[in-house]
């Protein structure tokens, strides 16, 4: 049997998936299965463009994308979102939502579904080769609500969001527009009203225009690199493998970390358990080490089962949840699994909303990925809404009004991981 192929990532683009058919489902995971949404163009006028001004456009339709769109809906502001894809994301991304996040998910709707699939957890411990160093705890009482974290893959996390979005649309029918399978490819400023779009998908291309337009697609934003914005941020040194695992185990949710263990020295393993007994683990490379050969199918497998001898769990059944298996495969020792990807040279995901006509610049955000983008999504959200519904900034967060006053732009760090 033939081993899967290797494809290589960093942390901007994510992990590589698997090439599958226009109409083949990616493999279910877990308990999660997937679901193919509809392509579809809006009737269009002649020279290919959509009638009509849309409030709002969000390029990306990950977890932050939806946020936002659902918090402008909370103000009654409707919204087109362009997702280059045609289901929730596959693959191992965002697995820990914060409490902060959590707050923010409960003014969306959809809190309940994450606390009804997410694994609370309060705190850590961290090894120095095999001896426990550290040992944290968030503060927790009985007088919260929420937990500090709660682990919950992140295509659980955009599905319980698109749900959310098809109850409002039941109830505003057209609310929330999302187009799937289209990718933005092109944008223009208007010299009043906001801007042009260019898109395309499986049925052609066409162009929209809209009076915002927030980026919400990740790290390799299109809109960043259209514009010739650099993705800012502290930058650490260092290459992971990330893989997640089906492993049933009785451990409980808590973050480990081992520093320099036997079996990996001169690295750093982190491990965390999600929903349906699915492990997530991250092992660094060490300098010198070679991508890759530590990318073989072999090598991870083989990774794998040592971490899992080391911790006392080497005995247990584990398999793969990666799609790089083929079909039918049970028993992950007979066909090692593919790694999900390796992570470089990462640094703070930023992204913006702009009103169009004016300079666009971005905010820089301290926090990586999905939690720094849904904490932002909130209140740039709730201010486009007032700036929309007032006709005027004064509902705009404090930094985006005063470079406004000086540059007309308005600024926002949003990002898709």
């Amino acid at each position: 049997m033939t081993n899967p192929t290797v494809a290589v990532a960093d942390a901007a683009s994510g992990p590589v998936p698997p090439t599958l058919s226009a109409t083949e489902l990616p493999p279910s995971v877990g308990a999660f299965h997937y679901t193919r949404y509809k392509v579809c163009t809006p009737p269009l006028e002649q020279g290919g463009i959509e009638s009509g001004r849309h409030p709002v456009v969000i390029a990306g339709g990950g977890p932050v994308g939806m946020a936002l769109a659902l918090g402008l809906a909370n103000h009654g502001v409707r919204c087109v979102i362009l997702e280059a894809d045609d289901t929730v994301c596959v693959g191992s991304r965002a697995a820990c939502i914060s409490r902060r996040s959590l707050e923010i998910m409960e003014r969306l709707g959809v809190r309940p579904a994450f606390m009804a699939k997410g694994l609370p957890w309060t705190g850590g411990r961290s090894f120095y080769k095999t001896a426990e160093v550290f040992r944290f705890e968030m503060p927790h009482d009985a007088q919260q609500k929420l937990p500090p974290m709660i682990n919950l893959e992140q295509y659980y996390a955009e599905h319980y969001l698109l749900e959310e979005i098809f109850r409002r649309n039941e109830a505003t029918p057209g609310l929330i527009d999302i187009r799937w399978g289209t990718e933005l490819t092109g944008l223009a400023q208007d010299d009043d009203e906001g801007v042009t779009m260019a898109v395309r998908n499986a049925d052609g291309s066409y162009r929209l225009q809209g009076q915002w337009l927030a980026a919400c697609d990740g790290g390799q934003s299109f809109v960043r690199k259209a514009l010739g914005l650099a993705l800012e941020g502290t930058g650490y040194e260092g290459r992971y493998v990330i893989i997640d695992i089906e492993l049933h185990s009785d451990h409980p949710t808590e973050r480990r970390a081992w520093f320099d263990p036997p079996w990996n020295p001169g690295s750093t393993v982190l491990m965390h358990r999600q929903p349906d007994d699915i492990w997530r683990i991250d092992y660094q490379l060490r300098v010198g080490q070679s991508t890759e050969e530590a990318l073989q199918p072999a090598a991870v497998a083989e990774f794998v089962q040592r971490h899992l001898d080391a911790i006392g769990e080497g005995h247990l059944p584990w398999k793969t949840v990666d799609l790089g298996l083929p079909r039918g495969c049970d028993d992950a020792r007979e066909l090692p699994p593919r790694p999900r990807r390796v992570r470089g040279q990462c640094g703070a995901c930023d992204a913006d909303l702009r009103r169009a006509r004016a300079q666009l610049g971005f905010r820089r955000c301290g926090q990586p990925g999905v939690e720094a983008g849904v904490g932002r999504a909130r209140p740039v959200g709730c201010g486009a809404a007032r700036f929309l519904l007032a006709g005027a900034h004064c509902g705009l967060p404090r930094q985006c009004r005063e470079r406004d006053a000086q540059h007309r732009v308005h600024v926002a760090a949003v990002a898709r991981f």
